[in-house]
């Protein structure tokens, strides 16, 4: 139908890239393992999914898009797609923070954020989420991608860490923490008895970037009248 608006959440940064279409209140969604053909399929997976949809490529009006940390080529290729759209259409593009992405479904406390990195190191990054945080607070703009009456700050810059002072590293906190991110139930190299003296509780959350949410997002920030802006990748010294 003319005249309806449909957004895209787009995320190539890590292992799975996944694109999301929300259009007329449902959810359009491509799923699939990166692969070396990923720079000539992009554009042609979006197409895709507008006529799965039953729209038109120009109905689009927001796109948010992961910028990394992450896989190099991965990073390049969702920003450039999202960029070349921006220009084509003429409509807001907006950059989240893979890290960022990775949360979880909201709950509030502290968390340590992870995507792999080079061998034995992983790129992190620690949040705090808030539920109806109090004004003053430096709250992202991404915020809305956890749901309504949700917010969260980022404690920390994106930093990489050896897996092996990833104990040491939680256990100079006080409060209970959950790490999150593309990280395995088992095998970590960290220190659990270090762990276990400081009488710290580790939750470990497997997650996956959700473009649903992202694709919200754009939704959420294009109707706030954000304009968006030129998107920054952030590859970190250690991509793999």
């Amino acid at each position: 139908m003319p005249g309806l608006m449909a957004y895209l959440g787009i995320h190539t940064a890590t292992s799975q890239t996944s694109l999301t279409l929300l259009y007329e209140g449902k959810l359009f969604t491509e799923t699939f393992q990166r692969r070396s053909s990923e720079t000539d399929n992009l554009i042609i997976t979006i197409d895709t999914l507008c006529q799965r949809a039953g729209m038109d490529f120009r109905d689009l009006a927001a796109i948010a898009v992961t910028t990394g940390p992450g896989h190099y080529l991965g990073i390049r290729v969702g920003v450039t797609t999202a960029s070349m759209l921006r220009e084509a259409l003429q409509k807001p593009v907006y950059g989240v923070p893979t890290l960022d992405a990775l949360l979880p479904t909201a709950a509030e406390g502290v968390y340590l954020s992870l995507v792999p990195a080079r061998k034995g190191h992983w790129h992190a990054c620690l949040l705090r989420v808030l539920w109806q945080p109090a004004a003053g607070l430096d709250m992202s703009a991404s915020s809305a991608m956890l749901g309504t009456g949700w917010g969260y700050s980022t404690l920390t810059n994106s930093f990489v860490i050896a897996e092996a002072a990833l104990g040491k590293t939680l256990g100079r906190f006080h409060a209970p923490i959950t790490v999150c991110g593309e990280i395995p139930l088992s095998g970590f190299d960290i220190d659990e008895t270090l762990l276990a003296k400081q009488k710290l509780m580790v939750r470990y959350v497997p997650t996956q970037v959700d473009t649903g949410r992202l694709a919200h997002l754009a939704k959420h920030r294009c109707d706030a009248g954000d304009s968006g802006g030129v998107l920054v990748p952030y590859y970190g010294y250690d991509a793999v």
